[in-house]
């Protein structure tokens, strides 16, 4: 089974002067198919609601009354959807495989333009080659105006781009995970309008010691004057200006920074373990500052999405939680 190598990805970094190690985590989370399958062959799934809608009766193809095309496509088996691959390529090459996701980065078809081809033929035989998945992810996510977003770290902007709103802090969380693991390395919180805190004043600290920011707008609110601010710095330094404090803003921002701010631990963006374990402390916190069994249930519920429990199973973890702190006292006693 062949694999990217390193290389592979350095060379794609290279095209959007990223990181090699973030292009490797958010290529591990995207596009966590399969390079190839046991066969060799490049991985597709047939998509029949984007064929040519005159076409779907010679398919197969029949959404119910009122069923959205798209979830009748969801529901279909592996071997329908093969089927109907082979029926649509006898009548359209090209169409079938622009209707059709691709390769590990299970790329669109009818995206091959952005990935870099001419067309999704071409794509899809370029696709033999993992390091072409690779750049042809590379293709799509800077197409789309994503670059900016990889090299600044800012994974929740990515995410909610590229996954939607729905799982944006999700996926933000598993590309910080696998950035940590590619890289050794945390990725600094990102900053915008409407940021909040310590480092947004540490920010503010650093402009104004620059005379980009007056001493009095250093208030820890990003606003209007802070964006305008980091736009000018980010001018005069050579970089993307978008006002967006990501990664290589904060690195040349730092060293303008109070030199006590620079050895204390910047704050860092979360995983979906961090999440858990913030999560886990305030409950802990509700349970042995004696909360109620109310005040400890309506804790945990706030937590659903983070530790996967439906609310009964919330429930029943607090009254045990309750049983084991009644047991805990009693033993201190």
């Amino acid at each position: 089974m062949k694999k990217a190598s390193d290389f592979a990805y350095e060379r794609a970094a290279r095209m959007i002067d990223a990181e090699p190690a973030a292009v490797r985590a958010i290529f591990e989370v995207e596009a966590a198919g399969r390079f190839f399958n046991p066969d060799g062959s490049v991985p597709r799934r047939f998509e029949p609601h984007h064929f040519p809608r005159e076409h779907w009766a010679a398919l197969g193809f029949f959404p119910k009354k009122g069923q959205a095309p798209w979830r009748a496509s969801l529901a279909l088996s592996t071997s329908k959807r093969r089927a109907m691959y082979e029926k649509a390529k006898s009548i359209d090459p090209e169409l079938a495989r622009r209707a059709s996701s691709w390769g590990a980065p299970q790329i669109m078809g009818f995206n091959h333009e952005d990935a870099g081809f001419l067309s999704a033929s071409e794509m899809v035989e370029r696709f033999h080659d993992p390091a072409m998945q690779i750049k042809g992810f590379v293709n799509l996510v800077a197409s789309w105006g994503l670059d900016s977003a990889i090299r600044s770290h800012d994974w929740y902007a990515f995410a909610l781009r590229y996954n939607g709103n729905g799982k944006a802090a999700d996926y933000a969380g598993k590309i910080e995970a696998a950035y940590r693991r590619a890289s050794g390395k945390r990725s600094r919180v990102v900053l915008r309008v409407g940021s909040r805190g310590s480092d947004v004043a540490a920010l503010q600290e650093a402009l104004a010691r620059l005379d980009l920011l007056p001493a009095d707008g250093v208030d820890g609110s990003f606003g209007p004057l802070t964006l305008a601010a980091v736009e000018e710095f980010q001018k005069i330094h050579g970089l993307n200006v978008d006002g967006v404090v990501g990664a290589k803003t904060w690195e040349e921002v730092r060293e303008y920074s109070d030199p006590k701010q620079r050895k204390s631990p910047p704050q860092t963006q979360e995983t979906g373990l961090d999440r858990f374990e913030r999560k886990a402390s305030q409950w802990l916190a509700a349970l042995f500052a004696g909360g109620s069994g109310s005040h400890i249930i309506a804790t945990m519920s706030d937590n659903v999405e983070v530790i996967g429990l439906s609310v009964g199973a919330i429930v029943v973890l607090a009254i045990l939680a309750l049983i084991a702190r009644e047991l805990y006292r009693r033993r201190s006693a």
